[in-house]
């Protein structure tokens, strides 16, 4: 399978699956697996039905340094706080420190696809980010 038209595919299965309500586990809040809880499914099928819907064309997005995709400020019927990963976590460089893993975990791993994708998609892949 080439990987152009996944995401157009990946939009058809998140549309099936908020509108059959058989969405499985949703990640970890506030200070990841075993220190914490996962995200309400309430609140994901809230934000991919708004996302869908459209209801959050009007909002204000910031862009995540880290890994690169637009992330809306607020979302009606969501905790503004779940929008901002980073500010759920007590101790901010573990979350630091977990999302660089994640994203070099990814850069590695795509590796193994990177020949057969255009210089934009290979280039669009997470960054970690040195912090203090």
């Amino acid at each position: 399978m080439r990987y152009g038209g996944f995401g157009l595919r990946l939009g058809h299965s998140v549309r099936a699956l908020v509108e059959s309500n058989d969405i499985g586990g949703t990640g970890w809040v506030a200070g990841g697996y075993g220190d914490s809880s996962r995200i309400k499914i309430k609140w994901t099928r809230t934000l991919l039905n708004a996302a869908l819907n459209g209801d959050l064309d009007d909002v204000v997005f910031v862009t995540d340094e880290r890994f690169g995709f637009s992330v809306p400020l607020t979302c009606e019927g969501v905790p503004d706080s779940i929008l901002q990963p980073r500010e759920t976590w007590h101790d901010k460089k573990k979350f630091d420190g977990t999302a660089n893993l994640l994203a070099q975990m990814f850069i590695e791993n795509f590796e193994q696809f990177s020949s057969g994708c255009s210089e934009g998609v290979q280039q669009a892949g997470p960054n970690p980010i040195l912090v203090d």
